[in-house]
């Protein structure tokens, strides 16, 4: 008896594989029989990869398995099953099996053409905003006052702004030949002419500390920590204060 053949061709995945079995089925229920069932790698398509080029090169070389069945049945010239049968034939793999999102080539031109342009603007941004200095405000007024628990500390208020340093003192007696140094490097004042009333308060500008070469103390660059002075009470002993600042 005469036999007639159809061809399916299947992608080799676990998709593919459940769609071939129900396939198989249907076409059992009508005398189709699995003549011959073969496995074969096949390049991927041009068209996956056409409109990236050489960016996506690499996707293009891959290989993908295919399965190939061929079914048979007895041609039957009286067959006449009342149901109209399914036109398997024509169609493509593409219905037995669908690719992962990450595999389809519009997902790579996104990446490359949107997503990575996005990501580069935020880092960039992000990084301007580190690197710029924003200089101290002149209304916050950072306070520390030290209290004579010792017979030689000075009795002193001290605080400081954006530009200067404020320095009361706290006692009935005069300082003079006042010295003073600021984060270890930068000094200004001693001598007999500098004095601070008793009761009063002066005030230092951060520009007039410098190092023994001279470089001048900027607040734009360098944060305060630290003031450290020494003072001679007129008619009395010297002393000392030290000024710690977060």
């Amino acid at each position: 008896m005469a036999k007639e053949y159809k061809t399916l061709t299947f992608i080799d995945s676990s998709s593919g594989r459940q769609r071939m079995a129900e396939v198989i089925n249907q076409l059992a229920a009508d005398e189709w029989k699995v003549h011959s069932k073969e496995t074969a790698a096949q390049d991927r398509s041009h068209g996956s990869t056409c409109c990236l080029g050489c960016i996506l090169l690499p996707i293009r070389s891959k290989k993908k398995s295919l399965i190939t069945v061929i079914m048979e049945r007895d041609v039957d010239p009286n067959r006449d099953d009342g149901v109209e049968e399914t036109d398997f034939d024509n169609q493509t793999t593409s219905n037995y099996s669908s690719k992962p999102w990450y595999k389809n080539w519009w997902v790579y031109v996104i990446i490359i053409f949107f997503v990575m342009p996005v990501l580069s603007g935020i880092v960039g941004g992000f990084s301007r905003i580190n690197n710029t200095k924003i200089p101290p405000t002149s209304n916050p007024t950072i306070e520390q006052t030290k209290k004579a628990e010792d017979p030689d500390e000075l009795n002193v208020r001290v605080s400081h702004d954006s530009s200067m340093i404020t320095i009361e003192n706290n006692e009935n007696k005069n300082f003079t030949g006042c010295g003073f140094t600021l984060n270890q490097d930068y000094s200004y004042g001693s001598g007999d002419e500098y004095l601070i009333e008793a009761n009063s308060t002066v005030k230092l500008s951060f520009s007039d500390f410098t190092k023994n070469g001279g470089t001048r103390f900027n607040i734009y660059s360098t944060k305060p920590q630290y003031l450290s002075f020494h003072c001679n009470r007129v008619g009395g002993t010297s002393g000392f204060a030290d000024v710690w600042w977060d």
